[in-house]
């Protein structure tokens, strides 16, 4: 009986041993995991969408093998579980440098990436500077040019309004001169009634015998057509538009001298 006692005794004690350490191997395991588990969701988060599926796949083969390994870890002894124990840790060591080479290899990329873009911005800013400079100067240019232009064109117009304003200087005075002619000829014509025959520039006047003659004069000439205005008490003063012409002053001379021959 005591042997048997004994015997159970030593089985129990060994199967608690077994216990033991099969929790102390879940334990380990468990520990094991969710170290894996953290360190995949930091690489995750560290990756972009397509690698993150990768180590999705990735973590779900590993868990896959862990059960399985920790399914035969259960089956073996106690010298096995040691050494698969230390077999998994070597296995996370390598996988997190594993983990660790691929987090610096993406930051590296990420890195090159942030350096190319870097200089793309400066090439693009460099060429915008470049084209702005180039931009004003052609505006810079182009406002010389037209600068140039106006002064050359207004130097025109002043040419020709001096020219035109020579001209018309030039056709006042003939006009002045044929005035006095005509004038001068209608005095000598009808003396009794004109005299002084005199002008300034386009202005020209003479004088009638007194004021009622002038009156009278004024009136048949307007009604023939002829403005003509009194000055002074007897004096009648007249002054041609801008287009008066030779002709007019023949048509005027003729207008004039049936007046005065009617009046006389």
């Amino acid at each position: 009986m005591v042997m048997i006692v004994v015997m159970m005794m030593v089985v129990v004690m060994v199967m608690m041993m077994v216990m033991v350490m099969v929790v102390m191997m879940v334990m380990v395991m468990v520990v094991v995991m969710v170290m894996m588990v953290m360190v995949v969701m930091v690489v995750m988060v560290m990756m972009m969408v397509v690698m993150m599926v990768m180590m999705v796949m990735v973590v779900m083969m590993v868990m896959v093998m862990v059960v399985v390994m920790m399914v035969m870890v259960v089956m073996m002894v106690m010298v096995v579980v040691v050494v698969m124990v230390m077999m998994v840790m070597v296995v996370m060591m390598v996988m997190v440098v594993v983990m660790v080479m691929m987090v610096m290899v993406v930051m590296m990329v990420m890195v090159v990436m942030m350096v190319m873009v870097m200089m793309m911005v400066v090439m693009v800013v460099v060429m915008m500077t470049v084209v702005m400079v180039v931009m004003m100067v052609v505006m810079v240019m182009l406002m010389m040019v037209m600068v140039v232009m106006m002064v050359m064109v207004v130097m025109v117009v002043v040419m020709v309004v001096m020219m035109v304003m020579v001209v018309v200087m030039v056709m006042m005075m003939v006009v002045m001169v044929v005035m006095m002619v005509v004038m001068v000829v209608v005095m000598a014509r009808y003396p009794q009634f004109i005299s002084r025959v005199r002008g300034r520039g386009t202005f020209c006047s003479f004088d009638t015998p007194d004021e009622s003659i002038r009156n009278k004069l004024i009136s048949i000439a307007r009604n023939k057509g002829v403005m003509l205005g009194g000055c002074g008490d007897k004096s009648i003063r007249f002054r041609p538009t801008l287009v008066f012409r030779d002709h007019h002053a023949h048509l005027f001379l003729n207008i004039f001298s049936d007046i005065l021959a009617d009046f006389k």
